[in-house]
């Protein structure tokens, strides 16, 4: 769609979704030094500040809401309407971008239908409306199985540049394949290449973009029982079954159970660890390991590729996956996963000198 088009159905999208008259007032050069944004309309006391975006990519998103905030918070300064409000315009928005403008408390409307704007004596909330932009096949995504080796080598990396040999080397990848993928999340603006090295410019928008596309379900996940008091004496006694081989660990504990090695973030009920093949049940034989769904209270866990073992330490007696893969991990779990999963990126994840 030309992007004059898109932004006239927008603008008539908002007009139906407020339901009331929109004028664009005169004098919009006043705002140039916020920089002038798409739209600016005017119903009664309330303004609205449109920002249209095809690219619909986290950070993409994420440099678009903040460029639409910093406008509104330089508009505020100077402006006499009550509310003045950022929305985002998209073809589609999707399930990460919507988390993305809650977390922002920016409003929204894509062309698809759906929708949500917030302001003074206005709420509209439409959703289920399908994706009516959707292209034909998929373009190879830098956090793709093999793929996303880069960016978690980069995100136990913080402050390290590397060049894209040294990358390559460290996790056993064709210089080739990471050239692509490095360029992959340059187009992304999730990270950059001074000269040689590959520099990123915020980890936590590269963490986030990574979540926004994981897929725990990827995993080959035997869920099974094995009688213990609580989480603790389970996980100790599963890695004493699995054994300890400093060099190549045979498991590397994930979710919960990384969490409470890591710092005693809470108590667990299931133990989830990473194994290299289903043949690591035969060392359960002495747990009276009983494969099941129902009561599960152990995930053992084939993963899609040997990447999740990266950066895996001994932490309280048990090897155990990165902070990194241990909160990626965290968000598909139950119990009080999600909120231990921010607890381990306050303490582990803040891009300076980690625990």
């Amino acid at each position: 769609m030309p992007y004059d088009l898109f932004e006239r159905e927008a603008i008539e999208r908002l007009a139906d979704l407020v339901e009331q008259p929109l004028h664009q007032p005169e004098g919009l050069d006043q705002w140039a030094g916020a920089g002038e944004p798409d739209a600016f309309l005017v119903a009664g006391e309330t303004a609205f500040v449109l920002e249209c975006r095809t690219a619909t990519y986290t950070a993409a998103l994420h440099h678009a809401i903040r460029g639409l905030k910093a406008r509104v918070s330089e508009m505020h300064e100077r402006a006499s309407w009550n509310a003045i409000i950022p929305v985002l315009a998209v073809p589609f928005m999707g399930p990460s971008g919507r988390r993305l403008c809650s977390d922002e408390d920016c409003s929204w409307l894509d062309l698809s239908g759906n929708a949500y704007i917030r302001a003074p004596r206005i709420l509209v909330r439409i959703e289920g409306n399908a994706n009516r932009f959707k292209r034909r096949g998929r373009p190879p995504s830098a956090f793709a199985r093999v793929a996303s080796r880069v960016a978690r080598e980069l995100l136990m990396s913080p402050g390290i540049d590397l060049s894209q040999r040294q990358l390559a080397r460290r996790i056993d990848m064709d210089e080739g394949y990471v050239s692509r993928i490095v360029r992959n999340l340059a187009d992304q603006g999730l990270v950059a290449k001074y000269g040689n090295l590959i520099q990123v410019p915020d980890y936590d928008l590269l963490l986030r973009a990574w979540l926004d596309e994981y897929d725990f379900s990827k995993h080959r996940r035997i869920a099974g029982h094995i009688s213990a008091r609580d989480g603790d004496e389970l996980i100790r006694g599963l890695a004493r079954a699995l054994g300890d081989q400093p060099h190549t660990p045979p498991y590397a504990a994930t979710g919960l159970a990384a969490a409470w090695c890591l710092g005693r973030f809470a108590g667990f009920r299931i133990a989830s660890l990473y194994i290299h093949n289903a043949g690591a049940l035969r060392s359960l034989s002495d747990l009276s390991f009983r494969p099941t769904d129902r009561g599960a209270n152990v995930w053992l866990l084939v993963p899609d590729d040997s990447g999740v073992f990266q950066g895996v330490k001994v932490r309280d007696g048990v090897h155990c996956v990165s902070p990194v893969q241990a909160y990626l991990d965290l968000h598909a779990h139950p119990e009080r996963a999600k909120e231990v999963a921010g607890e381990v990126k306050s303490t582990y994840l803040q891009w300076g000198d980690t625990p």
